[in-house]
């Protein structure tokens, strides 16, 4: 496995294999089986996580990387919303459903934050 900190095409080489569980389209599934829900959406908000926390990207990349991770994130909570079974006690994923709500929330104002700082 490639180091992470040496370039950011490495994080999506990284997930290659969570890509597999995507849609053709590049969107979220619109089911996963329930075995594996739990894995498919931390995988998900893992790459959200990583998403914000590469250092050293040019401001234009770094703004980028947090929209998608804001786009992850609001995927996350959609999925939830059409399989309500993933806060059941087999998948409990509340807990990470409401950080994504959290970050949902959260995100544009670091967006704002970081195209204030690009345009200095």
């Amino acid at each position: 496995m490639p180091v992470l900190h040496e370039r950011p095409a490495s994080v999506t080489w990284a997930f290659a294999s969570l890509a597999a569980e995507l849609a053709e389209d590049g969107t979220t599934a619109e089911k996963v089986e329930k075995d594996h829900a739990s894995t498919y959406l931390i995988g998900k908000l893992n790459r959200a996580r990583l998403r914000t926390k590469m250092r050293g990207l040019p401001a234009d990349d770094n703004i980028e990387e947090h929209k998608l991770a804001l786009k992850e994130y609001e995927e996350i909570l959609q999925y939830g919303d059409r399989n309500p079974e993933v806060v059941d006690a087999d998948v409990n994923m509340s807990m990470e459903l409401k950080l994504c709500a959290e970050m949902v929330g959260l995100l544009p104002t670091k967006l704002a934050r970081l195209a204030k700082r690009r345009s200095r």
